[in-house]
């Protein structure tokens, strides 16, 4: 009995050595990973509740415990690598690191990453200000503003909605505290951190929880896209702690209440007194330094406004003309020094405040012209007045809008008077108008005494035959004929002259513009009949212009002299004399075959004084300019594409038809 009981006891020995040894080793993934191997694992530094460091500088959370879960099922040793998800994903991808924990799924990564069974479910939430109430579903969020933390896992659904204006914070509780500031309309967050930072009576107050919560994307463990093996032993550890207890207790631990920390109430208060102490410091020194800094910034604008302003006033002192500057109101707000040179017997500077129908000013400058510039905002341009006390003074006048701005940021509409004493120049002017109307006379007096000879012969030779052919009626009726032609013919030229001597002043008048340029040609034509030079007219006989007939003569004449004399130097040409309808207005042009104007001469052509001419006296074309701006003209001088030299009148006047 004994021998067999020893038997029995040997054969269940060897039955059991032979199972254990005859059945493959159970091996937790494969025959690539060991128990008790040591996985590398990536976890996003997301802090509180998910990972962060205790005081004791240790790493805790919600995902150190669950990673302490499966390692404990799994008997696998896993070493946690902190980092943010970009970083650890390329450390992932060039196979620095085993695994994720907390991805997010992504459709867009499946080629690069091998995802596990989601462990964690996210559901997206709305939170807004507490006095908020127009805003209660995701489909309200349209137009507004809402804060999430950039690494978020509701972050990619609230990406897709449409029409919203999106602010990604560093951190869940920034993102609380734009809200809690009305710097968004809302804050959407994951429900799980996001109730939970809730309960802080720094946002429980202000903040409340809206609306049902959407279904995200959840979050897995994730590993290389080669690495199937390793994503299947997560799996099973994933399985099988999947609704236990420890899940739900990690769950509770770190998202159903405030996570306690293992001090002492007076501990944590002084904690807390040491840091608000810091934290004032801080701020204090911070504020005392951005005073500083804003001080001296103040400071610096403060001096550059001022020497802007100096600048802008010295600027204004050494104009030599006189600004005055009033308000909408009418007040004078401003004067520079040349407004008393203007006045030197008048206390200006005591106007200032006053309106400006309390001084001097509005003897010369209309008051009808200051309401159109500030009411209508219309510029007003080179008005003249003259006004006579002891001596006739002539005045010059502008008046353009401005706006002023005031202290309290608002802008008023002002105007600034620019006025100029144009006594001297005008004078000038005008004395040199007569002295080159004297000279035009002259040179056509010649003319009209070299035309009256023809006439006269034909006269002075009917009256020596008239005895002895009295009887015959023939000759009588013919002489007759000839002699009032040739005494028209003398009157004709002697108006002509007279019109040269009579006053400047303008009269305009309706008139034909071709006869009129016929007759100005016949006396310019007796000028040069001795000479090369010839002329064409083509001015339309249906135009009549609008012009003081005596100017436009001067006009024409000065022009035709002025081409007549460099034709001379160049042996002879071509002037050619047009006259069109365009555009409303007509156009009468001078062009003749000389050399044409040197670049350098066009901008000061009409300028008084200003001659490339040894004799000249530089007026002849400044009084051209003068006249045909007082008959409402202009007048250009250009050269053609064709090289030659071009005077342009443009004028008032129409086009007759038959």
């Amino acid at each position: 009995m004994k021998y067999i009981k020893y038997i029995v006891i040997l054969l269940l020995i060897f039955f059991s050595i032979f199972l254990y040894v005859g059945r493959p080793e159970e091996k937790l993934i494969s025959e690539n990973i060991s128990k008790n191997e040591i996985i590398t694992i990536g976890v996003a530094n997301t802090g509180a509740p998910y990972l962060y460091k205790s005081r004791a500088d240790e790493q805790i959370g919600y995902n150190v415990d669950v990673l302490g879960l499966l390692s404990e099922k799994l008997n696998i040793n896993f070493v946690l690598i902190e980092g943010s998800i970009e970083d650890l994903m390329k450390k992932l991808q060039n196979q620095q690191l085993d695994l994720i924990l907390g991805l997010q799924y992504n459709a867009s990564e499946t080629d690069q990453v091998h995802y596990s069974k989601p462990f964690i479910d996210n559901h997206a939430r709305i939170f807004v200000k507490s006095t908020t109430t127009f805003i209660n579903s995701f489909e309200e969020l349209a137009g507004k503003k809402v804060a999430i933390y950039k690494s978020d896992p509701s972050l990619s659904y609230v990406t897709g909605l449409k029409n919203i204006r999106i602010f990604k914070t560093e951190s869940t509780e920034d993102a609380a505290t734009m809200l809690k500031y009305g710097t968004v309309d809302a804050w959407i967050g994951n429900e799980r951190e996001s109730v939970l930072l809730l309960q802080n009576p720094n946002y429980s107050s202000s903040i409340k929880l809206v609306g049902e919560g959407i279904e995200t994307f959840p979050s897995a463990i994730a590993a290389h896209r080669d690495n199937n093996v390793l994503i299947e032993l997560i799996n099973k550890g994933i399985e099988e702690i999947s609704n236990s207890d420890e899940l739900n207790a990690i769950e509770t631990k770190w998202f159903g209440e405030i996570f306690i920390t293992d001090n002492s109430g007076l501990k944590n208060s002084l904690y807390v007194a040491l840091i608000v102490s810091v934290s004032l410091t801080i701020i204090i020194t911070v504020i005392f330094r951005i005073n500083h800094i804003l001080k001296q910034e103040v400071d610096k604008r403060t001096k550059e406004i001022a020497f802007q302003k100096k600048l802008s006033v010295d600027m204004l002192q050494s104009l030599s003309d006189a600004v005055i500057t009033i308000d909408g109101k009418k007040n004078i707000l401003f004067v520079n020094e040349k407004v008393h040179e203007l006045f030197p017997k008048q206390d200006i500077e005591s106007c200032i405040g006053k309106k400006i129908e309390e001084s001097i000013l509005l003897s010369i400058i209309s008051l009808e012209d200051i309401e159109k510039c500030i009411y209508n905002q219309e510029t007003i341009s080179n008005i003249e007045k003259r006004t006579k006390t002891n001596e006739t003074k002539i005045f010059e006048y502008s008046i353009n809008p401005i706006e002023l701005s005031l202290s309290s940021g608002e802008t008023i509409n002002g105007a600034t008077i620019v006025l100029r004493d144009q006594t001297e120049e005008t004078i000038m002017k005008e004395r040199m108008m007569s002295i080159d109307k004297l000279q035009s006379i002259g040179r056509m007096t010649a003319d009209v005494a070299h035309e009256l000879r023809n006439p006269l012969t034909s006269i002075s030779t009917y009256i020596k035959i008239l005895p002895q052919k009295y009887d015959n009626e023939s000759f009588r009726d013919i002489m007759i004929q000839d002699l009032t032609s040739e005494i028209d013919r003398i009157n004709v030229i002697v108006n002509n002259l007279l019109n040269q001597s009579k006053a400047k002043s303008p009269e305009r008048e309706h008139f034909s513009l071709s006869k009129e340029i016929s007759s100005i040609l016949r006396l310019t034509k007796m000028q040069t009949q001795n000479e090369d030079i010839t002329y064409v007219q083509q001015v339309d006989n249906r135009l009549l212009i609008e012009f003081d007939k005596n100017q436009f003569t001067q006009v024409c004449v000065n022009i035709l002299y002025n081409a007549i004399e460099k034709l001379r130097v160049e042996s002879g040409g071509q002037v050619r004399i047009v006259g069109k309808y365009h555009q409303n207005k007509i156009i009468l042009s001078f062009e003749d075959s000389g050399s044409i104007i040197p670049t350098s001469d066009l901008e000061s052509i009409f300028e008084p004084f200003y001659t490339t001419k040894d004799d000249g006296n530089g007026l002849g074309l400044s009084i051209v300019y003068e006249l045909v701006s007082k008959n409402n003209g202009s007048v250009r001088a250009y050269n053609s594409e064709l090289n030659k030299a071009v005077f342009e009148l443009t004028l008032n006047g129409a086009l007759i038809y038959d």
